[in-house]
C-alpha cells in the first residue's frame, strides 16, 4: 500500500509508485533501475540530456513498451503486466509526445471521442468538467483540429485523454515545437491547473527551466538511470544547475558521464 505523506518527507502519499524499472527496445536496457513516486495533486517532472531515457522510461509505465523489471502499482495495484486498455480503465492517462487527434472532427467531437464508451449524459458532463479544467477548449469547441494552432492541438490532446477521468497523467514533452511563451502558458495555466484539481503529473520535459517552476518533485536521469531526486525549488537554487540537466553530477556532486541512445 502507498505510504502516508509522514512516511515520505511531508510529500503525499504516493498514488504511482515505481520501484527498480528496467526497460528497452531489444538490446541492453535504455532505463534500469528506476524509482520514482507520484502524489495526488502532485507535479513531477522527468528532466536529463537528450538520450537519457526519459520517453522510454513514460512508454515502459504507460504499457507502450514493455518493461524489463521492476513494479508500477497504481493506487496500491500491482499494474506492471496491464494492457494499454486496462491502465486506462485503472485511471492512468497517457498524452505521448506525438499527440494524436482526429483532424477531420471538430474539437467537440474530438472530445465524445474520448467518452465513447460512456453513456450519453454522462460523457456530456464530462465534457463540461473538461473544459472546466481547461478553458481554452470551450472558446474552439466548433472549430475542426486541423485547423488549430500547435499549441491549441496538444491542449485538446490533454483534454481528450482527460475524458477517461485519469487518476495519474503521463505527459510527454507536452511543449515540443512550442514558442517560450506558449509553453509557459501550457505548464502554468494547463499542467498545473490539473494538479491543483487532485490530478496526479508526471511530466517528462526538455524546458526543464519552465517545467521545475511548476512542479513539486523533479528526477534528473543521465545515461538510464535516475541522477537526483530532490524537491524541484531546491534544484533551481543550485548554482550547478547547467550541469545537474545534463547530468553530469549528482546530489553529492560527484561527476558521471552523461550518454546513452533513446530511440
Amino acid at each position: 500500500m502507498p505510504t502516508s505523506s509522514a512516511d515520505h518527507g511531508g510529500r503525499p502519499a504516493p498514488l504511482l509508485v515505481v520501484r527498480d524499472f528496467s526497460a528497452g527496445y531489444g538490446g541492453p536496457p535504455i532505463v534500469s533501475g528506476i524509482s520514482i513516486d507520484v502524489g495526488a495533486g502532485e507535479v513531477v517532472t522527468v528532466v536529463g540530456p537528450n538520450g537519457a531515457g526519459k520517453s522510454t522510461l513514460l512508454k515502459a509505465i504507460a504499457g507502450v513498451l514493455r518493461s524489463r523489471s521492476g513494479i508500477v502499482e497504481l493506487d496500491g495495484v500491482d499494474i506492471s503486466r496491464y494492457t494499454t486498455p486496462q491502465l486506462a480503465r485503472a485511471g492512468l492517462g497517457y498524452v505521448p509526445q506525438s499527440r494524436e487527434v482526429f483532424g477531420d472532427l471538430t474539437v467537440l467531437e474530438n472530445l465524445e471521442m474520448g467518452g465513447i464508451r460512456m453513456p450519453k449524459a454522462r460523457a456530456a458532463a464530462r465534457i463540461e468538467e473538461v473544459v472546466t479544467a481547461l478553458p481554452l477548449l470551450g472558446t474552439m469547441m466548433k472549430r475542426r483540429a486541423d485547423k488549430l494552432s500547435g499549441g491549441e492541438r496538444k491542449v485538446l490532446a490533454v483534454g481528450r485523454a482527460l475524458m477517461a477521468k485519469p487518476k495519474i497523467f503521463l505527459l510527454d514533452e507536452p511543449t515540443s515545437g512550442l514558442s517560450a511563451e506558449l509553453s509557459t502558458q501550457i505548464l502554468k495555466n494547463e499542467v498545473a491547473g490539473l494538479a491543483r484539481a487532485g490530478t496526479a503529473i508526471l511530466l517528462v520535459e526538455q524546458k526543464a527551466l519552465a517545467a521545475m517552476e511548476v512542479s513539486d518533485w523533479t528526477y534528473v536521469l543521465a545515461s538510464g538511470t535516475t541522477r537526483i531526486s530532490s524537491p524541484a525549488a531546491d534544484l533551481l537554487q543550485r548554482r550547478d544547475l547547467a550541469d545537474v540537466f545534463l547530468g553530469e553530477v549528482t546530489e553529492t556532486g560527484v561527476e558521471l558521464a552523461a550518454g546513452s541512445d533513446e530511440p
